[in-house]
């Protein structure tokens, strides 16, 4: 029936439009028309285009799965919508507790507390996902990205703004945008390309970041591959597992770098530590207790702290490589950190914990 209702609708208005357009432009009085009302004419014509440029481009379809209206190309089941030949949406929004099954495209989508979208998702603007929502497939906006906890995303994110990502959410694809934001225990498996990537305490990237102009690790932050940046950051107790490329790269005491570094300045706190070779065009500074597992090359100045500790030679520019007498290396620890395991799929919350959310 509202598929009847809506072809006899576009077959009436489109009639309605060929008459309109008959008399704009395609009536004409058998004798000359005076100047009045020619002049008349031209305004109706004039003030009547925008109508007709309104018909022919049309508005794109507002999509609100929530289980109240028909949307075009999509069946609804309980609480599942099954797509298979939908348009390009304009917003897109997903009700608390309700599935998507199909991959969506639109301006702009949000997807509320426990929602779920089973396929890709492609908006020109930005995307909203709220606490424990998740989509399957890749996300791809024109915009920005944002999430509130536990959202879930099964493959890529690629966003032409920022991608801020809350508490113990979840990417298990690569990550893309501009500045890059992932909260305590969070966690990304893929790669991570942003100009600013910044890692709060307990966050982790299985994958690398590449190409960054900043990269701060909070205390805690885990970087299971390597990190290419201009400033490197890493807090207290943070850690790097392979190498590390920057400008300025600093250790707060007790993190940890397991790779390479290679730098113009690297500077590490007491107890901090890097288990491979250290280049540092300028300066290369170790507080107490700090160690380097191999060997360290300053290009201009060399500094180390009592109870600091290095593996191989230290050459500065210029000079001979030379032994610190009696130093043995410290064991480097490669982020062993305790950290909970991701969720193997989306999240869930069970049907009365959801209820108990709207009644408290």
């Amino acid at each position: 029936m509202t598929q009847y209702f809506q072809g006899s609708h576009a077959s009436v208005f489109s009639m309605r439009l060929q008459r309109l357009w008959a008399l704009l432009f395609l009536t004409q009085p058998n004798n000359r028309p005076s100047a009045t009302a020619n002049a008349r004419r031209w305004l109706f014509r004039l003030l009547s285009l925008p109508l007709l440029l309104m018909a022919v481009t049309g508005h794109a379809e507002v999509a609100n799965f929530g289980g109240n209206a028909a949307i075009t190309g999509c069946t609804l089941l309980q609480t599942t919508y099954t797509c298979t030949s939908q348009p390009k949406f304009g917003a897109i929004d997903i009700a608390a507790g309700y599935t998507v099954i199909g991959d969506l495209e639109g301006a702009s989508a949000t997807l509320t507390g426990n929602a779920t979208l089973n396929g890709n998702l492609n908006v020109d603007g930005v995307v909203t996902l709220g606490s424990h929502a998740s989509v399957t497939g890749n996300v791809t906006a024109g915009g920005t990205v944002t999430s509130a906890d536990h959202a879930y995303v099964g493959g890529n994110v690629t966003a032409l703004g920022t991608v801020t990502m809350a508490a113990s959410s979840t990417v298990r694809g690569s990550v893309k945008g501009t500045t890059i934001s992932l909260a305590a225990k969070g966690h990304f498996f893929g790669d991570v390309t942003g100009t600013t990537v910044e890692l709060a305490a307990g966050a982790l990237i299985d994958g690398s970041v590449l190409n960054a102009t900043t990269v701060s690790l909070a205390a805690n932050g885990i970087i299971g591959g390597n990190v290419s940046g201009t400033t490197v950051s890493l807090a207290a107790s943070a850690c790097v597992r392979g190498n590390v490329n920057g400008t300025t790269v600093s250790l707060a005491a007790n993190a940890d770098i397991g790779g390479n570094v290679d730098g113009t300045t690297v500077t590490l706190a007491a107890d901090a530590s890097i288990g491979g070779n250290v280049v540092a065009t300028t300066t290369a500074t170790l507080a107490a207790n700090a160690s380097v597992g191999g060997n360290i090359a300053a290009g201009t100045t060399f500094t180390t702290a009592a109870g600091s500790m290095v593996g191989g030679d230290v050459r500065t520019a210029g000079g001979l490589p030379l032994k610190i007498p009696g130093v043995y290396i410290k064991k480097v620890t490669l982020c062993t950190a305790n950290q909970p395991p991701p969720p193997a799929g989306p999240p869930t919350v069970k049907s009365r914990e959801w209820r108990q959310l709207f009644m408290r």
